[in-house]
Formats: structure tokens, sequence, C-alpha cells
């Protein structure tokens, strides 16, 4: 049988599968990946979500914006 899934994704320019780490296991992702190949969807990649981080290594962007605006009312 055919999942929604896969006729969804045989319609779309590409598919990301996301992935939970520890709850996904490798037999379901392995035949997510078969489900998909056999609708011939286009599989872009993969997202790793809910990765808890073992050390203090990484990669990281920020960006960031203030304002402030007030007077000094200390007595000389």
């Amino acid at each position: 049988s055919v999942t929604d899934t896969q006729i969804i994704a045989a319609q779309a320019d590409g598919v990301v599968l996301v992935v939970r780490q520890g709850l996904a296991q490798k037999l379901a992702i392995k035949r997510s990946i078969e489900l998909l190949k056999m609708v011939k969807a286009n599989l872009l990649g993969y997202v790793l979500n809910d990765v808890a981080p073992k050390n203090g290594y990484g990669y990281g962007y920020g960006y960031g914006y203030g304002y402030g605006y007030g007077y000094d009312n200390k007595s000389k």
C-alpha cells in the first residue's frame, strides 16, 4: 500500500527526512528511505533533531541588537 507521505513525496521537488535522536530506530529509518525510493522521491537529506550536546565544542551563529536611552541622576 502507498502512504500519504509517499503520495506527497512523489509530487514534491524534494524531501527532507527528520529523525529524532534516541527515538527513531535504525530499521524504521531504513524502511522510510525504502518507501521514499519506491515512489522515486528526491531525498535531499536528513535532519537529526533533539540532539543533546556532549561537550562544549561546536559551531554557532548569533546576531544581536541593542539600544539604550536614559539619564544619569547621580549628584556630583
